[in-house]
């Protein structure tokens, strides 16, 4: 059986907890790669959406069984549990369920990952996001992933879409913003920008009551040459989901005149 080459380690400061995503390297030893923490911005109806107002959600508890990790928190009225396990040996599966009691104002719930000090030598996602506020909604998930290579190594997050199909109840997006090394996946609302872009104000916001749910997958590969990184990440996505969306494919239902008629 191969080795695992990706795990998570818990640790707790100032009552939160925070996840170190760790992969293992040729030599077998274990190296950081990322840490994982929750960020969850959301307000009252009736207040303005500033920081004074809206209540800090963290990870405050975390328990290990053999199978899996999970991790709580709360605030308020708000609940957080995130299950960390393990899919493969170069996969972990990460869903996170956020519990509302009582109606209020979200602008986003996702999973930030700061990387850790590693050389990246390419960076790739499915949509340009040139400017801050742009963000890779799902919109663009006909690739979905967002991938970083080192010059051996590649890690890659990759949504959950089966989860994203029974669970949307608000749109979900990758961030990438490589100046800060950080990559994250959840619950974002946002809008087209010249058909082409998805951009996320912290005006954008959604009236939220329940439960809210979203899931994705952190890939891992230490042997990669140089280059390669993502094309074994993308393999990785073709294995998930290909079968599926196969089965889902259908008839070509407009002649091929009419979009070549709009194109010129």
């Amino acid at each position: 059986m191969p080795d695992q080459l990706l795990r998570c380690i818990p640790s707790s400061s100032n009552g939160a907890t925070v996840l170190t995503l760790e992969g293992l390297l040729h030599g077998r030893t274990w190296r950081p790669l990322a840490t994982i923490q929750p960020d969850v911005r959301v307000s009252a109806r009736d207040t303005l959406n500033l920081d004074i107002f809206a209540p800090r959600l963290t990870w405050q508890t975390h328990t290990r069984t053999p199978s899996l990790l999970s991790l709580k928190g709360g605030n308020g009225g708000l609940r957080l549990s995130t299950i960390v396990s393990v899919h493969s040996h170069d996969m972990l599966r990460i869903e996170t369920r956020l519990t509302v009691r009582r109606p209020v104002r979200l602008e986003l719930a996702r999973d930030l990952l700061h990387l850790a000090d590693i050389p990246i030598t390419r960076v790739w996602s499915p949509l340009q996001t040139p400017l801050p506020e742009m963000i890779v909604g799902d919109f663009a998930f006909h690739t979905p992933l967002a991938a970083i290579e080192t010059p051996n190594a590649c890690l890659a997050i990759i949504p959950n879409l089966r989860l994203l199909t029974a669970h949307r109840r608000v749109p979900t997006a990758l961030s990438c913003d490589l100046p800060s090394r950080q990559f994250a996946y959840g619950c974002v609302p946002y809008h087209l920008l010249r058909d082409t872009y998805c951009v996320h104000y912290d005006t954008d916001s959604v009236e939220l009551h329940g439960v809210l749910v979203y899931a994705y997958f952190l890939y891992f590969q230490n042997d990669c040459k140089p280059g390669t990184g993502l094309r074994r990440a993308v393999h990785r996505v073709w294995q998930l989901y290909a079968v599926t969306r196969a089965l889902q494919a259908a008839p070509q239902r407009r002649p091929f005149e009419e979009p070549v008629s709009y194109t010129h």
